[in-house]
């Protein structure tokens, strides 16, 4: 005999595969976390609707990009990542990478730097800004994020050996204290309260309203900027760029009505995405 939280969590996941359209799962899913006493069956949807989005740019916009500029020859390669996804995922980047090493290409890859160095108060101050906690996903003390992305099957992609190796490939992304910094610089200054003091970090966070503009300013533009300077600025002939899928789009837009030329890859690299 079902009780009448289990009763609920079946119509809710049942009720969210039937529909389709995209804005349907979104308002149905705003529904959902607006009814009380559900148990955790907002979190599994919420985990269902997650695996479904991984799934889908997995199979449909996960394929590498590859530009070559007319002026001098240069090669930049850009292999798309998601941070959460299946490890035969992973193993295919790393295979990719390891061709593309040996074939004299150098590394660029993702990751805030110096997020646990000592800069505790630099991290409240980014969360005040974003909500969000530079933690791994799959850290027991994330509990906001670890619940979204705790999903079976799927991995944390520096859980992982995906083919990066931090010792000799190049970290191309700015500091915790450069992106604050230069946050402060255009909007002033990061003002906590005790209540970012006394909130754990990776506790759901209820000290301040989401600053959207400032969240894209820092993880987006602030970052997308430094990216495509160091490849301008680069003397290297041959670079693959390993960034969040995101990110790739900043490149893009930039490499347009530029010297620099999207080559297709058609099958040189068959079945990249079909896992």
């Amino acid at each position: 005999k079902l009780n009448k939280n289990q009763v609920l969590r079946i119509f809710s996941l049942r009720t969210f595969l039937k529909f389709e359209n995209m804005k349907f799962k979104l308002i149905f899913i705003f529904l959902l976390f607006l009814v009380g006493n559900v148990g955790n069956s907002q979190t599994k949807l919420l985990q269902k609707y997650v695996k479904w989005r991984i799934d889908e740019k997995t199979k449909y916009h996960i394929l590498p990009s590859y530009y070559v500029n007319q002026d001098n020859g240069r090669k930049v390669f850009i292999l798309k990542m998601i941070h959460i996804n299946k490890p035969e995922f992973y193993q295919k980047v790393k295979q990719t990478l390891d061709s593309l090493r040996a074939d004299g290409y150098v590394i660029f890859y993702e990751g805030v730097r110096d997020a646990k160095n000592g800069n505790e108060l630099y991290e409240r101050k980014f969360r005040r800004i974003t909500h969000h906690s530079l933690m791994s996903y799959n850290d027991e003390a994330n509990e906001v994020d670890n619940k979204k992305f705790g999903i079976k099957g799927y991995v944390y992609q520096n859980d992982v050996d995906y083919g990066v190796n931090k010792d000799t490939d190049i970290n191309c992304d700015l500091s915790i204290k450069e992106l604050v910094d230069k946050y402060e610089e255009k909007f002033g200054e990061v003002v906590l309260t005790d209540c970012d003091t006394n909130t754990p970090m990776g506790k759901k966070y209820k000290c301040s309203k989401k600053d959207k503009k400032g969240t894209d300013y820092m993880i987006l533009t602030l970052r997308d900027r430094h990216l495509l300077n160091e490849i301008e600025n680069s003397k290297l002939d041959k670079i693959v760029v390993v960034y969040g899928i995101t990110h790739s789009y900043a490149i893009s837009r930039k490499f347009e009505n530029s010297s620099w030329k999207f080559v297709h890859l058609g099958n040189l690299i068959p079945n990249y995405h079909n896992f």
